[in-house]
């Protein structure tokens, strides 16, 4: 865990603070198999940091984890203030909605 300590530090001091979040997710998932397949061909760390393939590889999983998790809590809230404004009784496509 300490090298992907080292990973997070050297991201925290190279871009601005939070900006994993502004990253599209599909940059991380291209991130993660540079790192997997680097690993899978027998090199061990990545030549910018000197950390580990895996740790960096473990650290793009936990922010695509941030970005989903991130989603599926957005499209929920938006979810609920929907089925809140359903009405069945006028909208019958608002039929079988739990509240």
């Amino acid at each position: 865990m300490d090298e992907c300590v080292r990973v997070l530090t050297y991201g925290a001091v190279k871009y601005a603070e939070d900006n994993w979040k502004q990253v599209e997710r599909k940059r991380y998932v291209s991130a993660l198999l540079r790192h997997i397949s680097a690993y899978m061909q027998g090199k061990s760390t990545d030549h910018e940091t000197g950390c580990s393939h895996l740790a960096h590889a473990f650290c793009n999983l936990m922010f695509l984890f941030g970005h989903d998790r991130s989603l599926r809590e957005k499209l929920a809230v938006r979810q609920t203030a929907e089925h809140e404004e359903c009405d069945p009784e006028d909208d019958p496509s608002c039929r079988g909605i739990l509240r």
